[in-house]
């Protein structure tokens, strides 16, 4: 049986071989962004063009086509430049790519616009650790451990933080 990851590339697979090319100037037609209905129509359409744009991104970043998804999140910055899930996501990307500095600053961009994307937080710590940037790396971590109530088991092992019964946390 195949998994949904499988299922999303294989019919990825086909339409890009049928000739399906989109150059991130015509996003999809559907809404598939964690907004809100009532969100989503108090956006001007930039705005929703910047999400469809994010969404298509999203889809070649899960095929491992970082080039057209950093097209497609550039695309949505330059359409909303404070769409911050766009610089989430293109930082994701960069650090994948091992563009660490470019990673770090998008992450920042993200806190900049959204404070509570705690998940940028976590990744400018483990951005900074990879360099081997242990001051900053531990700058980081110290920031994230502040709302260490709101970090998932696998973000606080991340952060070097026990989540064993037993064992008091780091």
């Amino acid at each position: 049986m195949l998994k949904t990851n499988q299922v999303r590339n294989l019919l990825i697979s086909v339409l890009l071989i049928t000739g399906f090319t989109p150059l991130c100037s015509k996003p999809p037609k559907t809404n598939t962004s964690k907004t809100s209905i009532t969100e989503t129509n108090n956006l001007t359409e930039r705005q929703k063009e910047a999400r469809s744009q994010t969404n298509l991104g999203n889809t070649y970043y899960y095929t491992d086509n970082y080039t057209m998804a950093i097209a497609c999140f550039n695309k949505a910055i330059e359409l909303d430049s404070n769409f911050a899930d766009a610089y989430y996501n293109r930082g994701n990307i960069y650090y994948n790519t091992g563009e660490f500095d470019k990673a770090i600053s998008d992450y920042n961009k993200t806190l900049e616009l959204n404070p509570k994307k705690i998940d940028a937080m976590v990744d400018i710590y483990t951005a900074y650790k990879t360099k081997n940037d242990i001051s900053k790396a531990d700058y980081w971590r110290k920031q994230t451990l502040k709302y260490k109530d709101r970090l998932s088991e696998d973000q606080l092992r991340e952060l070097g933080v026990s989540t064993s019964p037993g064992r008091l946390p780091g």
